[in-house]
């Protein structure tokens, strides 16, 4: 039987990563002869916004997408961060016959086979419905599993501090070994934890989460218990791990020392941890064997067009708009910006953005100072809960994040003060 009649056409997804719309043409047209909908990328960036909305079972990669590029490192870094943030859809990437060696570095690295161009299309198709049957295949144990979650949003930017997290999470993954993520509110320290969890070894488990902050006192060690139990021999993500009662800390030691991996989260730096009863029970250096710190986008402030333009693109798809890339002057005030809301805030201003039409420049040009009454998108005639999100908002900002010092200045337990986050989205 021909291979191609082996895979059901319906609702098959392929997305063609490459900068030059001939191939892209070329290909198009002979999979949609093969009743395939294929869907196209001239940019790294336009796959990866692509990839973060629509799940794919196949993607086909160049390797090469900046002009005059031929070492193919531009396809090999990408094709990393698409296995780690797609892993149940299938990889061919395709090369011209002179990159053979490096399309066998890529197969070396996780893909699945390669092209190479100018291809023949009884190749070209013997390679896609493979790779459709691959995908299937992967997706079947998946369900079995349980685990009906296939991709992951991305972490991004380029800058220093970035590249570092990414190596820090590549190295980590695969092993058992216990990893704090520390970060302010916004930052992306769950979707950290959630790469790791992709890369490891216990990805086909489950992934156990327990926010501490967000438990009601009296039935926190209950729940915890609870979570404990259901991450045996898998791994447990502990959100906010600074609010672990001193009650609580024996049984995470235990939990430790049976095999469950424990992922944890927290706003403050190891040396305010210091200071609490994780230090106290020396629980802190069980918990982070390996810390990562996610740095504030102030810090990294070349990352912000990255961001802002990738989830213009992701948002436009999500609201059936056309994708306008920003202007110089927009993304001028984006960067002058210090978003003490982090990636969250960036996402939900650009998200306004193209829901209501209206540039991102105007939006932030009509926001008071940040420090101000109201913050961005503050509106007048503020209700009791508008007034309560900006009172929190302004107070975090003043502190750096530091949940521990904003609820003392608030008169909050850092608990009440987690929740009223929650709620609010902070």
């Amino acid at each position: 039987m021909d291979a191609e009649l082996e895979v059901s056409r319906e609702s098959v997804r392929i997305l063609f990563i490459d900068d030059d719309s001939i191939v892209l043409k070329a290909a198009r047209l002979l999979l949609a002869r093969q009743g395939y909908e294929m869907f196209e990328a001239r940019s790294a960036a336009e796959g990866r916004s692509l990839i973060d909305t629509t799940s794919f079972e196949l993607i086909l990669l160049d390797l090469n997408f900046s002009r005059g590029a031929m070492t193919g490192s531009e396809g090999l870094n990408f094709l990393s961060e698409v296995m780690q943030k797609a892993p149940d859809s299938v990889v061919v990437v395709v090369t011209a016959h002179s990159g053979v060696n490096i399309a066998v570095k890529a197969i070396r690295l996780g893909a699945h086979d390669f092209i190479t161009k100018p291809w023949r299309n009884e190749r070209f198709l013997e390679a896609v419905n493979d790779g459709l049957a691959a995908s299937r295949q992967r997706r079947s144990v998946r369900q079995q599993a349980g685990d009906s979650e296939t991709t992951t949003t991305s972490l991004l930017g380029h800058s220093r501090d970035m590249d570092l997290v990414r190596h820090l999470i590549a190295r980590s993954a695969p092993t058992d070994a216990s990893v704090l993520i520390t970060g302010g509110a916004g930052m992306g320290k769950a979707l950290a934890a959630e790469h790791i969890h992709r890369g490891s070894r216990r990805r086909d488990r489950p992934f156990v989460r327990f926010h501490v902050a967000l438990a009601p006192p009296d039935r926190l060690e209950a729940q915890l218990e609870s979570r404990i139990r259901e991450a045996e021999g898998a791994t447990l993500l502990l959100h906010n791990i600074e609010a672990l009662p001193q009650s609580a800390l024996e049984r995470v030691g235990e939990a430790l020392r049976s095999g469950v991996r424990i992922l944890s989260t927290t706003q403050l730096g190891t040396a305010e941890l210091e200071g609490t009863v994780l230090a106290e029970r020396g629980l802190t250096y069980q918990l982070a064997t390996v810390e990562i710190a996610i740095p504030p986008l102030r810090d990294r402030r070349e990352d912000i067009a990255a961001i802002a333009e990738h989830y213009s693109r992701v948002y436009a798809r999500r609201y059936g708009r056309d994708f306008e890339p920003l202007d110089p002057e927009a993304l001028q005030r984006l960067s002058d910006h210090d978003w003490p809301g982090g990636v969250r805030q960036l996402m939900q201003l650009v998200e306004r953005s193209i829901v209501l039409g209206r540039p991102i420049a105007e939006l932030l040009a009509a926001a008071p100072p940040e420090g101000a009454e109201g913050g961005i998108g503050a509106a007048s005639g503020l209700n009791l809960q508008q007034s309560e999100r900006r009172l929190i908002e302004r107070s975090l900002l003043r502190h750096g994040s530091n949940v521990t010092r904003a609820a003392l200045e608030l008169g909050l337990t850092r608990a009440a003060l987690y929740r009223r986050m929650q709620k609010y989205g902070l």
